[in-house]
């Protein structure tokens, strides 16, 4: 929440002062390995990557993340397996943001309930492990966090 003055009156703002950061995990439809894990953020390249701390997003302004979304988009794997999605905070702490199938062509990924307190100069890179049988295919993503 925000405060500002108007002619000389103190408003404070009903509406909250958030923002949002984007991600993915590679620029181009890619085939990842079966129970592999792989990290998107930012600096992102065509291929994905399971090297961590090199897809830093890095926070603008101290807040807490509150939500996060992972959408993924893939020629859906015949398994049942799940894989995860996490938010690693400092290449040092994961939070999760859930579990879900990749059997079908859209797989999401969601968590309104968060509460990572984040600080000027943190990074982020988002963590997702590859479902451990059979991996899907020609996949792309995108990932957006709130931060309030």
């Amino acid at each position: 929440m925000s405060i500002s003055k108007i002619n000389g009156e103190t408003i404070i703002a009903a509406f909250g002062g958030g923002y949002s950061l984007r991600g993915t995990l590679a620029t181009i439809s890619t085939n990842p390995v079966a129970g592999t894990t792989y990290y998107g953020g930012g600096a992102v390249g065509a291929a994905i990557t399971s090297t961590a701390n090199s897809r830093r997003i890095y926070i603008p302004k101290t807040g807490t993340i509150k939500s996060c979304y992972g959408y993924f988009n893939q020629t859906a794997s015949a398994s049942g397996n799940t894989g995860t999605l996490n938010i690693r905070l400092n290449n040092a702490t994961d939070t999760s943001v859930g579990t879900a199938a990749h059997n079908v062509v859209s797989t999401v990924y969601s968590n309104t309930g968060l509460s990572i307190a984040v600080t000027q100069g943190n990074y982020i890179e988002f963590k997702w492990t590859c479902p451990a049988t059979t991996a899907p295919t020609n996949m792309t993503s995108s990932f957006i966090i709130y931060v309030e």
